[in-house]
C-alpha cells in the first residue's frame, strides 16, 4: 500500500540515502598539499598521486542494507509487528552508519597525522532519514492500535 502516509515516510527515507552513493561525505586536510575526501567506498585523494586510495566497503554494505531494509519494509505493510520491528532496526543502523562515517574520518586524521576534518552536506541525510523513519514508525503504531481497537469491537 504505497499511499499510506507511513510508505511515504519510508520511501523518503530510502530516497534520502541515494545522494551518499554519488557525494564525498566528509574531507580532511593532511597537509598543505593532501587533501582528502571520503565517499562512500573509498577515501582518495584529489591528487591521486600523493595518497593511494582506502576502501571503506562497510560504509557500501551498511548504507545498501539501510536503504534495502528501507524498500523492504514499505511492502510489509499487512505485516504490522514486522514493519515496526523493520523501522527501530534502520533507526539503529543509520546511527551505526553515522557513527562508521564518523570513525573513518577520526582514523584517517590520526593515523596520518591530519590538520583538521569536516563534514559535508551529505551527512545530514541519515540524520533526516531517521527522522522519516521515526514518522513511519508512530503511524505504523497508530495504525496497529487502530486495527485491534476494531477487533475488540468486533468479538
Amino acid at each position: 500500500m504505497i499511499q499510506r502516509i507511513q510508505s511515504l515516510y519510508l520511501f523518503a527515507a530510502a530516497v534520502l540515502m541515494i545522494p551518499l552513493f554519488f557525494q564525498p561525505l566528509a574531507g580532511l586536510e593532511i597537509s598543505d598539499k593532501l587533501f582528502l575526501q571520503l565517499y562512500h567506498n573509498r577515501i582518495e585523494s584529489i591528487v591521486p598521486e600523493l595518497f593511494t586510495a582506502v576502501k571503506t566497503w562497510p560504509v557500501s554494505l551498511l548504507l545498501g542494507v539501510i536503504v534495502g531494509i528501507s524498500l523492504f519494509t514499505i511492502f510489509q505493510y499487512k505485516k504490522r509487528v514486522r514493519q515496526i520491528r523493520l523501522c527501530i532496526y534502520n533507526i539503529i543502523l543509520h546511527f551505526g552508519l553515522i557513527a562508521l562515517i564518523y570513525f573513518y574520518v577520526k582514523l584517517t586524521l590520526h593515523r596520518h597525522d591530519g590538520i583538521k576534518s569536516f563534514f559535508l552536506w551529505p551527512v545530514i541525510l541519515p540524520f533526516l532519514a531517521v527522522l522519516f523513519n521515526y514518522l513511519a514508525l508512530k503511524r505504523i503504531q497508530k495504525d496497529d492500535l487502530l486495527i485491534k481497537s476494531i477487533d475488540r469491537l468486533r468479538h
